[in-house]
């Protein structure tokens, strides 16, 4: 007759998204190197990219953004995530080689953000990502 065949399936949790907006092929390999293999990556090389990749539907977890780049920048890229009700409340990263308190006290990122000094360490990333992804 006919038996009951059971499949054990492991469900795998999915993989939170991570936009990185990096023009510089260094840094971008960098990301590349530490977050493959425990998120779903995308890179945008500007600001402008990095919306444009967002206006078509898709959907990141977090941004994680450098904010010297050319076309858009990513200072220009918060003030437009922070002006979109859709995207206002996404979680975002900032990475530079500028100086955090040169960053703050400029006011031109409108409330407090996790700042990492580049160069890009993974226990510095790691720890970025954990403070971000357990407050969620």
């Amino acid at each position: 007759m006919f038996g009951t065949k059971w499949v054990k399936l492991r469900l795998q949790p999915m993989k939170k998204h991570i936009l990185v907006v990096e023009d510089e092929a260094s840094s971008q390999l960098i990301f590349r190197n530490i977050l493959y293999q425990n998120y779903q990556l995308t890179i945008a090389e500007n600001g402008a990219k990095a919306l444009e990749w967002l206006g078509k539907g898709n959907i990141t977890d977090l941004i994680i953004t450098d904010l010297e780049m050319p076309i858009m920048n990513g200072f220009e890229m918060i003030d437009e995530l922070e002006r979109s009700e859709k995207y206002r409340a996404l979680p975002v990263i900032i990475v530079s080689s500028l100086d955090k308190t040169e960053v703050f006290d400029s006011k031109r990122i409108g409330r407090e953000r996790i700042f990492i000094q580049k160069p890009i360490f993974r226990d510095k990333l790691d720890q970025a990502l954990s403070q971000v992804f357990n407050n969620l």
